[in-house]
This record gives C-alpha cells, sequence and structure tokens, in this order.
C-alpha cells in the first residue's frame, strides 16, 4: 500500500505569498523614502556650503521672514522669472498678485506686507522709477531702514545709468539683472541668505 502525502494546507501557501507581497512593497516604499531623503539631503548640502553649518540653521529660523518685492506692473515678466528662482530656492517673498485678496484695502494690505518682510526689494526700470506706488512703500521701507528693520536691495532689471536712479537708491551698491540675469541672481540670493542670517540672531 502506497500512503500519499497530504497535500499542502493551501491557506498557509496563501499567507506565505501575501507575506512575501508585503514584503516587496515594504522594501520598495523603502527605496523611494531613501531616494526622497537623498534629495533633500543634497539640497540642504547646497545651503550648508553657502552659509557654513552654524549660519545655515540660523538661515532656516529666518526663512519666513520675508523679502517684500516692489515693482510696476510693467516689468511684471521678469519679475516672474525672478520670483520662480525663489520658490525654487525655498525663499519666501511677498508679491501682490500673490498675497492681495478680493476685498482687501490695497494700500492698508501692503502696508502691513512691508512691515512683516525683513528685506524690501526695489525693482527698478525707467518705468517703475517714476511709479507713484513704488514711491509710496519705498518710502514706508525706507523708514523702516533707518530703524534698523528692514534692508533695502536695489535691483536692475532694465539698463539705467546710476545717475537715473533715485537720489537715495544711488548711494547704495544694487544688482543687475538686465545684463545678465543668473550671476545677478545668484548676487542677490547670497545677499538675501546673509541678511536672513543676521535678522535671525538678532531676534534670538
Amino acid at each position: 500500500m502506497v500512503i500519499e502525502k497530504p497535500a499542502p494546507n493551501k491557506s498557509i501557501s496563501d499567507i506565505i505569498n501575501r507575506l512575501s507581497d508585503v514584503n516587496n512593497h515594504l522594501e520598495n516604499t523603502l527605496a523611494q523614502t531613501l531616494k526622497a531623503k537623498m534629495e533633500v539631503q543634497s539640497s540642504i548640502a547646497m545651503f550648508q556650503e553657502i552659509l557654513g553649518i552654524a549660519d545655515f540653521m540660523e538661515w532656516k529660523r529666518s526663512r519666513d521672514a520675508g523679502v517684500f518685492i516692489s515693482y510696476s506692473h510693467a516689468d511684471k515678466e521678469i519679475v516672474n522669472s525672478l520670483t520662480q528662482r525663489f520658490e525654487k530656492d525655498s525663499i519666501h517673498y511677498w508679491l501682490d498678485e500673490k498675497e492681495l485678496l478680493i476685498g482687501d484695502v490695497i494700500d492698508k494690505a501692503i502696508s502691513i506686507g512691508i512691515q512683516k518682510s525683513q528685506l524690501f526689494i526695489i525693482v527698478l526700470s525707467p518705468i517703475s522709477i517714476n511709479s507713484k506706488w513704488v514711491e509710496r512703500e519705498f518710502d514706508e521701507a525706507s523708514h523702516e531702514e533707518v530703524e534698523g528693520k528692514k534692508i533695502i536691495l536695489p535691483v536692475v532689471v532694465k539698463n539705467l545709468t546710476p545717475d537715473k536712479l533715485p537720489p537715495r537708491i544711488r548711494r547704495k551698491l544694487f544688482v543687475d539683472l538686465s545684463s545678465d540675469f543668473d550671476g545677478g541672481y545668484q548676487k542677490l540670493k547670497k545677499s538675501i541668505l546673509t541678511y536672513m542670517v543676521e535678522f535671525a540672531r538678532k531676534t534670538k
């Protein structure tokens, strides 16, 4: 007489297969998580290289302080290029089209935006230097700069010789994005990050 071995328990076989599927899923999830972590660490390393580890931590604390952008809508195209770089570099900025809501009292909302931002970028072009809105925003930022609450960063986006700049801006070092946008932006970014670190240290 031949004694047949009992057939394997199908329920146990199913469980083993399910466990194998779960294990594969966990391995894939772990691999994706590690990849994402490496990408984040790569971005962090870039800022650490620019600022140094200690200064990077200070910047991290202050990055939400914000940069107010004062400009003429005639220069909207180059301002959009600038804000795209800010978003890529995790630099928070205040821009009217991004922040204003329907029903806002415009001048009041802008004034609050200026007060909350520690840096003030004035975008300079032949049109903006004659804009009443830009002039008003610059006046408010200038008062806060005198009080040590803000730093004004002049950014030229269209050909303007120094003698064409407003007298109060001529004495400041400005960056010119009209001739070399990429090179000028790198200088601007370095200044923004450096000032953010300084503001963070003051508020410790």
